[in-house]
């Protein structure tokens, strides 16, 4: 009996000595898997903890970003409104201009429309004609004088021009900046001497202008004191451009009609100017446009 408990017992130290081994093992093995994933719980934390500062820096980006969306859609609405204010304000100025443009109209058409019936007058105060032609030919009895016309038409292209009106030959003229005498000096060489001339009119008005007229043209005229037409028995004979006049002061009018430019022409221009001893410049005072008739 005292063997047989003997041999149990051995039985059991030796069937009790694995399992303690293999506890152990696995107790070690438990612990590592514990702190493993305990550094990976700090990590993963520290990278959440990234991920949320991530999204805070964009969640404000968004707001500053919606900020500034609904500042610009402000600025926009704002500039839409001065855009519609300033176009407002442009045709309130243009509807002035027009207004103020009819009265300096009506007010020189009475000034120059004495003799006309007053049934005529009220109908010519209402209407621009496009020329001065048109003017003669709708009240012959108007004198001669400055009046509105629009060659372009009414309510086409660009506004009215102020221009003379010759009621006997119905021409049209238009005056510049240019039209008082000025010293050009001893000027020899052909081009020694330029200016620019403004014309009282737009080039669009000039073109529709020359458009319905049968001729048109400029004049220059050259007042020269002591300027012979004959020098070294040469006879300088007027040439160089159309209807230059020239008047000696000193003497006889001498008044020239020249021909088209060319080159020869206007050397001889040339040196009758170089034997002045004053030459004044003195552009004719209109562009004139003798419409069709």
């Amino acid at each position: 009996m005292i063997c047989l408990s003997a041999i149990f017992i051995h039985i059991c130290c030796i069937s009790l000595l694995p399992w303690s081994t293999c506890s152990t093992g696995t107790t070690i093995s438990l612990e590592d898997r514990l702190e493993q994933l305990t550094v990976n719980y700090i990590q993963f934390k520290e990278k959440l903890q990234l991920m949320e500062g991530k999204v805070t820096h964009l969640e404000i980006q968004v707001e500053k970003h919606n900020e500034m969306k609904v500042d610009l859609e402000a600025k926009y609405a704002r500039m839409e409104f001065l855009l519609l204010k300033r176009d407002a304000e442009h045709k309130m100025l243009s509807e002035k201009v027009g207004r103020l443009e009819l009265e300096i109209w009506k007010s020189a058409s009475r000034l120059e429309t004495t003799n006309v019936d007053a049934d005529d007058r009220s109908a010519l105060k209402n209407a621009i004609l496009r020329t001065c032609l048109e003017i003669h030919e709708t009240d012959p009895s108007l004198n001669s004088g400055m009046y509105w016309i629009d060659p372009d038409g009414i309510g086409v292209g660009d506004g009215a021009i102020y221009v003379y009106c010759d009621m006997t030959s119905g021409s049209t003229s238009i005056p510049h900046d240019s039209e008082s005498p000025m010293d050009v000096g001893h000027c020899a060489d052909p081009g020694c001497y330029s200016r620019p001339i403004n014309y009282n009119a737009t080039a669009r008005q000039m073109t529709a202008l020359a458009e319905l007229s049968n001729e048109c043209h400029q004049s220059i005229r050259y007042d020269c004191n002591f300027a012979p037409f004959e020098h070294s028995g040469i006879a300088y004979m007027a040439g160089g451009m159309t209807r230059v006049g020239m008047q000696n002061i000193s003497g006889r009018v001498t008044t020239q009609t020249f021909t088209l430019a060319n080159a020869a022409s206007i050397k001889i221009a040339s040196n009758l100017l170089t034997n002045a001893t004053v030459i004044l410049l003195r552009h004719y005072n209109y562009l004139t446009a003798v419409s069709l008739n």
